[in-house]
């Protein structure tokens, strides 16, 4: 029984196993694992790597021994943090089904006054970051921390969501909850999922167990958790910035994301003071330019992939919208580009998608057999066709008065 020293979760075991030499056994059959680590550990008695492993592996082991399915009214289901003398779990509460987190002593540390009085100590350092926060220490030793709401990985909206402003706001909030324990004295080791919440006000950490130093890898995680896999807005860049090049630590977390609010705030005044500008002066053009704009922004360009038809070739054509654009041609390539991100529209590539559309007779077996999205061919035309003549009008509109 270890009083102090590391905490482990899968995540972070899986990737300690990662790094051993020799293919480690799946981190699902612990006894197994525990096993091939004993082995190599026996031949290599000296290894650090090996020893550490063996230590963490033989505590997710032991995670379930001695322990009832309900503890301090917890009923326990996902092992999330285990270390030398307790094991964290998410669970429901019983008495009305709340989800909770619980952190309990192992069976031989509960009957330790020392490990049940270190237990109680970090509650109280934890409930001047944590509220509700509560210490049990009958008839098992235990702390107990209602859950503010789902786990950030299980939000979908959040990713989907086309600005990301709420994503922003998420990782602003979690780094001040983050930020708010270091002031507390609160030092934390690197949170995984499941204590990486969404609260009302944004994101909350929520760790019951302690570190000997503090790591911000977390916040790294959560940026990836929250980035969109093709970010194109400059705060959802900022995000993967985050996740792809880890912060040293909270302060140039906090920097990093002020920076990019700072140059998104920045672009945005310039585009509002550019429109204003332009009404100001009473500017017929700017107006109907801006006008031009907020329609084309109202309307969203649909996505997937539809039916063309078939060329003079005998080729079936198709036309697809995703990230990278719209585009058209033979089923196999090359395609034509129609509109791209940045740039718009391509004239010669949209003219002819409009006429191999508007010649194309419906094939709903032809369609189906290339899984077309159903829909996806009228709206992608009466999007182009929208498009372009919005095209033709900013360019009627940029002819200098004569």
């Amino acid at each position: 029984m270890e009083l102090t020293g590391d905490s482990w979760t899968v995540a972070g075991l899986s990737e300690m196993l990662q790094r051993l030499p020799g293919g480690a056994p799946d981190p699902s059959d612990s006894e197994g694992l525990l096993r091939w680590l004993e082995q190599r550990a026996d031949l290599h008695p000296g290894n650090i790597a090996t020893r550490r492993a063996l230590r963490a592996v033989h505590g997710l082991a032991t995670a379930e021994r001695g322990l009832t399915p309900t503890v301090a009214g917890i009923r326990r289901e996902t092992l999330v943090r285990w270390d030398g003398i307790s094991t964290t779990w998410t669970g429901y509460r019983s008495i009305d089904g709340q989800a909770a987190m619980v952190r309990v002593l192992r069976p031989d540390a509960a009957r330790d006054p020392v490990a049940r009085r270190t237990l109680k100590r970090s509650a109280s350092l934890l409930s001047d970051w944590l509220a509700d926060l509560q210490h049990v220490d009958t008839p098992w030793p235990a702390i107990v921390q209602i859950l503010p709401g789902a786990a950030i990985r299980e939000v979908d909206s959040l990713r989907d969501d086309p600005h990301p402003a709420a994503r922003i706001r998420v990782l602003a909030t979690a780094l001040a909850s983050w930020r708010l324990a270091a002031s507390r004295g609160v030092l934390l080791p690197t949170p995984v999922s499941d204590e990486l919440r969404q609260s009302e006000h944004g994101g909350k950490v929520v760790v019951l167990t302690l570190a000997d130093e503090s790591s911000a890898e977390g916040l790294s995680a959560l940026a990836g958790t929250l980035a969109p896999a093709d970010p194109d807005h400059p705060l959802d860049v900022v995000l993967a910035g985050l996740a792809a090049f880890p912060p040293a630590g909270e302060q140039e977390a906090t920097d990093r994301l002020l920076d990019g609010i700072s140059e998104d705030l920045t672009a945005t005044l310039v585009a509002v003071g550019r429109r204003w500008a332009g009404l100001i002066r009473h500017d017929q053009r700017a107006r109907l330019h801006d006008l031009i704009d907020r329609l084309d922004a109202a309307i969203d360009r649909p996505r997937g992939r539809g039916l063309v038809g078939v060329d003079l070739d005998g080729r079936t054509t198709v036309v697809l919208s995703d990230n990278e654009g719209v585009r058209w041609g033979p089923l196999d390539g090359p395609h034509l580009t129609v509109w791209t991100p940045g740039v718009g529209f391509e004239p010669r590539g949209a003219r002819r998608l409009l006429r191999a559309l508007a010649a194309a007779p419906l094939n709903a077996r032809l369609a189906a057999q290339i899984g077309a999205t159903p829909g996806i061919s009228e709206q992608l035309s009466s999007w182009t066709s929208t498009g372009m003549r919005s095209r033709t009008l900013r360019m009627l509109l940029e002819v200098p008065p004569a």
